[in-house]
């Protein structure tokens, strides 16, 4: 088994990547994904797509847009997850990302109710306080 990961993705997280999966000899190989930041596929399961977001970047990708168009693309793999690294609280009712202590426009009623939808489709949620857990 030998696991993709996008060339879009920082040259400091794919090395990291790598040095991991070397660690537990498993093969990775850097090209462009059609979706999602880690890719494999295995005989019992076929397709599997990690899609990685910053509490930051989920926020973002979620206001313009972005993350609606990533979903309908990982709607089609087998096994889709997004996985979502980094700490957050609430401030004056609003999502604050611990990564850069700003409070978004976003309240966290909303965000949880996008991600169940989300969910409903068939993504699988993942989250990570810190980003070196993945």
């Amino acid at each position: 088994m030998a696991i993709t990961i996008d060339s879009r993705e920082s040259k400091r997280k794919q090395q990291l990547v790598q040095k991991f999966l070397e660690s537990h000899r498993i093969e990775s190989e850097i090209k462009a994904l059609p979706c999602g930041d880690y890719h494999w596929t295995t005989p019992l399961l076929g397709d599997v797509v990690i899609e990685t977001k910053t509490v930051d970047d989920l926020l973002t990708s979620l206001t313009d847009g972005r993350m609606r168009r990533q979903v309908l693309k990982l709607r089609n793999i087998a096994h889709p997850f997004l996985a979502v690294t980094g700490a957050w609280s609430v401030e004056r009712g609003y999502i604050m990302s611990h990564e850069s202590n700003r409070i978004s426009g976003w309240k966290p009623e909303a965000v949880s109710a996008i991600i169940i939808r989300y969910q409903l489709e068939g993504i699988h949620l993942m989250q990570f306080i810190y980003e070196s857990q993945f």
